[in-house]
């Protein structure tokens, strides 16, 4: 019984049946009267069962038709009104109460003034058939009870509605979750993916460019200098040994990092893998303070120092570098100047593109100067302020 009216269709069907079936009965009361019926009492019930027609048919269970469907039900309830007074059946009460049930079941939005005019309708109609206290009770209890049954459906009807919406909203917001959770996967990834490239980028290709230097050195001077050309092929060994670990360290655990203990010997075992060529000098002034700061930003530090070292060489031919770190009102600045080429407009390579990311994960900024050289100055913020991505 539950399923019958388990769906709006099913509601709507089995409450046109009952009500096909009344407008029949009154089809019955009126053919089967002993006196004859005028013509426009019967004009009255066709229009009736037309308008009742039009507006199962159309606009009972549009959501969008409310005001088509509040017309249509206020013309069968005056018609209804009309009809009783020219001959009052009881058939026509019930169907004016079941005209109210329809209101109140099957409209979205309730209308008072439609209840209204029904009731009052209701009551002059069963009024027409003669005055009488009892009848008055009778119609009042009547009508109170199918007002309050239509409401009791009416609260049920929308509670069920109401479950139902959030059901499918829960469903949408399950589905949107599951693939957020897929996109946010597959960032996550490509995320990961690019932080290796970067670090494969900065730290292998610093240690080639070293070894590079330190070989080539080392071909112009093994007839001159052979005991300085072994010192700087001992270097360019450890340099290439240095690399392979890296590249080792990223393949198998997809997680290499750079740790940084004290950033003062960090800074210097950097400038040693090019000093030994004698080609490149390294001027460092670094804040002893800055050694209490978070591994992060010390980190971040090195590997822009790194980075700027290895395209200075590489792009910018420079041979001296002065770099300076310093506490400042903000948190920490550092300054990296090169004597290399300058004037050209600056083009952000893919180790400057991955300096800027590292240098702004960490709520920092930095800027480039090509005048008199080459300057990068960056800025960070200090332990309290760092943001850790």
């Amino acid at each position: 019984m539950l399923r019958l009216f388990a769906s709006v269709k099913n509601r709507v069907y089995v409450f046109l049946t009952f009500k096909g079936l009344l407008y029949l009965d009154v089809l019955s009361d009126m053919m089967n009267q002993k006196h004859a019926i005028s013509g426009q009492a019967w004009l009255l019930l066709i229009l009736f069962g037309l308008n009742d027609l039009v507006r199962a048919s159309c606009w009972l269970i549009s959501p969008n038709r409310h005001r088509q469907f509040f017309y249509s039900l206020a013309i069968s309830i005056l018609l209804l009104a009309v009809l009783h007074f020219s001959v009052p059946f009881g058939s026509l009460l019930t169907m004016s109460q079941l005209t109210l049930i329809e209101l109140l079941i099957f409209s979205e939005r309730l209308s008072y003034l439609l209840v209204g005019l029904s009731l009052a309708a209701y009551i002059l109609s069963n009024m027409s058939m003669g005055f009488s206290y009892v009848r008055m009770v009778n119609d009042f209890i009547n009508i109170t009870g199918f007002l309050a049954v239509g409401m009791l459906f009416r609260t049920i009807i929308l509670e069920k509605n109401k479950t139902e919406s959030l059901y499918k909203d829960i469903q949408n917001a399950n589905n949107k979750l599951k693939l957020y959770s897929a996109t946010h996967e597959e960032l996550t990834i490509a995320k990961e993916r690019t932080r290796i490239a970067q670090e494969l980028h900065d730290s292998i290709g610093h240690s080639f460019v070293a070894l590079s230097m330190n070989l080539e050195f080392a071909h112009q001077t093994i007839d001159l200098y052979p005991d300085k050309t072994k010192e700087v092929l001992g270097k360019a060994l450890a340099l290439s040994k240095e690399g392979m670990d890296q590249l080792r360290q990223a393949v198998d655990t997809l997680n290499q990092t750079l740790t940084v203990g004290n950033l003062r010997d960090s800074f210097r075992e950097l400038f040693s893998n090019f000093e030994q060529t004698t080609r490149v000098q390294f001027h460092l002034e670094l804040d002893n303070s800055i050694e209490g700061e978070h591994p992060s930003l010390k980190e971040c530090l090195l590997k822009t120092a790194r980075e700027a070292v290895t395209n200075g060489i590489r792009h910018g031919g420079a041979t001296l570098f002065t770099i300076k770190v310093q506490k400042c009102v903000d948190g920490v600045r550092m300054d990296i100047h090169n004597n290399g080429r300058s004037g050209s407009p600056v083009v952000k390579s893919h180790g400057l593109l991955g300096m800027e990311s590292r240098i702004t994960s960490l709520g920092g900024h930095f800027e480039l100067y090509s005048e008199e050289g080459f300057t990068i100055v960056v800025q960070l913020p200090s332990i309290n302020q760092i943001r850790i991505d």
